[in-house]
């Protein structure tokens, strides 16, 4: 009987293993939160613990409100003058105790606090609160139609009212914009910019680029902290970093 034990514990203690060696140990910040998905995926894959996500606005308001955008986009869509499909990379909660396990197993030793550096950017929230050092903002949304079959799979932070959607963004402005700061770049990714005025935050080892897509007419929506795109509509002013020496278009 004894050995019995011994053996089944032997065999649960390699089922976990084989369980938490199939993931591989992220390289981005710890915490729950979201990025936009840009044309070329998340910035790292499900092997990683990133999951997927997405919802599809159709606008329900007059035919004179529309969407615009930068010439060059790599937001993920597909997106249209009166539609959009934002498509979000999920960060899990469980996502820091998976990692630490695989650490723990395959090097006896836990994972670093990996921690999102000062700068001058933002994210998106996601199930639990904001990562330390970031304020909470709001986006919100009118006039769009959404049913049950217009979300799927994980997403950040958001309340759906009557034909509107409140998304919530933790965003920070602790450090100049033009200092460089450590985030992976080995694929690329966007943050957002919170104000107008300043560049896109720097990150090394990456081009950045900035991009917009806006809401329009501004009667429709209201922001917290982001600020408006010319004429008073609403945009996302959107930094899309790209690896130096990917060659992607631009």
């Amino acid at each position: 009987m004894a050995l019995r034990v011994i053996l089944l514990l032997v065999m649960a203690f390699l089922a976990q293993s084989d369980r938490v060696s199939e993931r591989k140990v992220s390289s981005w910040p710890r915490g729950n939160y979201g990025l936009l998905s840009t044309v070329y995926g998340c910035p790292e894959t499900s092997e990683y613990g990133w999951q997927t996500g997405y919802i599809n606005l159709t606008s329900t308001g007059s035919r004179t409100a529309y969407h615009d955008w930068s010439d060059s986009l790599h937001l993920l869509g597909p997106y249209h003058l009166h539609t959009i499909q934002l498509n979000f990379c999920m960060r899990p909660d469980d996502l820091d105790t998976e990692d630490d396990e695989i650490l723990n197993v395959t090097e006896n030793r836990t994972a670093s606090s990996n921690i999102w550096p000062q700068g001058h950017y933002c994210i998106f929230q996601g199930d639990a609160d904001c990562p330390s050092e970031f304020n909470t903002s709001f986006l919100t949304l009118r006039d769009y139609a959404i049913i049950n079959d217009d979300i799927e799979g994980q997403l950040p932070n958001m309340t759906f009212n009557e034909n509107e959607v409140i998304v919530i963004l933790c965003c920070r402005s602790d450090e100049d914009a033009n200092s460089t700061m450590a985030l992976p770049s080995v694929f690329p990714f966007y943050l957002i910019k919170p104000q107008s005025e300043v560049p896109c935050q720097q990150v090394g080892g990456t081009e950045v680029f900035e991009e917009t897509f806006a809401f329009i007419p501004s009667t429709n929506m209201s922001q917290d902290e982001l600020e408006p795109h010319e004429n008073d509509t609403l945009a996302l002013r959107l930094c899309f970093y790209k690896p130096y020496g990917m060659l992607i278009d631009i």
